[in-house]
């Protein structure tokens, strides 16, 4: 397996908020992006600073919203300009994200096949670089769910989560609850023409 440089115990795992019994639905970009800051600036983004639910409660990255309005986009509108000053910046499938306006385009319209998707991944990984991959939970592609990747071997990812997301069908590793091994086989299952690379760049 090939992993990113940071020892896996280094990553500061966070396990998503819940509400009346219930995981907080929805949140999965923001934990990923959660995951991409603690990996480059561990010391200012961990499980108990600055992590996923004082980013919303701070709104580091936008208006926090109701799982059923996040299709607006609106809880990453400050995403561009809060990743620049901390001397990162954000790619979806090759595009730069520059605007609020350009991320909401990116996530409706920039499009790549999976094999590319997969090559996009293991060059990051290679590479040393904070990314994930973002595939469909049903709707054709409009509901989706984007995981930070930390490895890849032959047939599967090794990604990281805030929660088990039972559909998937990924299973977690030895002594991790949250670093899952994810078949390249289920990915291209789901894999539609929404299918994403999330990639966070230092600058």
């Amino acid at each position: 397996m090939k992993t990113l440089k940071r020892n896996i115990d280094a990553i500061s795992f966070f396990e998503r908020e819940k509400y009346g019994g219930q995981y907080v639905r929805n949140k999965c970009g923001r934990d990923f992006l959660y995951y991409a800051l603690n990996y480059y600036y561990p010391e200012k983004f961990n499980n108990t600073l600055n992590n996923p639910t004082e980013i919303d409660g701070k709104k580091l990255f936008g208006t926090p919203v109701p799982a059923w309005l996040a299709w607006t986009q609106i809880q990453f509108w400050k995403v561009p300009q809060f990743l620049r000053a901390q001397n990162l910046q954000l790619f979806i499938n090759s595009c730069a994200i520059t605007s609020f306006a350009n991320f909401a385009g990116a996530i409706l319209s920039s499009k790549t096949s999976f094999a590319e998707a997969i090559r996009g991944i293991e060059r990051a990984v290679d590479e040393d670089t904070a990314s994930g991959i973002d595939i469909s939970l049903g709707m054709g592609g409009l509901l989706d769910h984007v995981v930070f990747v930390y490895g890849y071997d032959t047939e599967n990812l090794y990604v990281v989560d805030t929660h088990k997301v039972e559909s998937l069908g990924y299973t977690a590793t030895s002594g991790n609850k949250l670093l899952f091994k994810l078949a390249k086989e289920e990915i291209q299952k789901r894999w539609t023409r929404f299918g994403r690379v999330w990639k966070v760049v230092k600058m």
